[in-house]
């Protein structure tokens, strides 16, 4: 009976929405955190797409930075490079365990790449939260011996 259930659960968790006969809808998944770091809510956005060319509109306009966190999953040093983006821009970077408590937070200001030393984590996934004027991004981090 158990193997039963597992098999049908496993079944309509790997459901294509091919398969299914739905259309797929891409999702963002949103996080927002108190002062002291916890996780407080949990939201998540249904992301349009242009039918014309199949890619993602902006989230919000033109003055967005593009950034890049690698490598993932880590070791020892974890690298945040941002580009397109107001020099002026003061950045916050926290970082959080799985659990929500912070362990990590540094700011930065402007455009360029900025190491992160997670040698003293331990083994697990982490949250990145990057926080400029004009929004956040989100990342999740896997720290491993590799």
């Amino acid at each position: 009976m158990k193997k039963t259930l597992f098999i049908v659960c496993a079944a309509l968790t790997l459901c294509d929405a091919s398969i299914c006969g739905q259309k797929a809808v891409p999702q963002e998944v949103s996080f927002t955190y108190d002062n002291a770091g916890n996780r407080i809510s949990r939201s998540v956005i249904n992301v349009k797409i242009n039918p014309k060319d199949n890619s993602e509109e902006p989230k919000s306009g033109s003055n967005e930075p593009d950034i890049q966190v690698y490598p993932n999953p880590i070791r020892d040093e974890l690298t945040i490079e941002i580009w397109e983006g107001n020099d002026e821009e003061n950045y916050r970077f926290l970082m959080f365990d799985m659990s929500g408590k912070m362990v990590k937070e540094s700011k930065q200001q402007g455009n360029g790449k900025y190491p992160v030393d997670m040698s003293a984590f331990i083994n697990g996934t982490y949250i990145l939260v990057i926080n400029y004027e004009e929004g956040k991004r989100e990342f999740k981090i896997t720290k491993s011996e590799l």
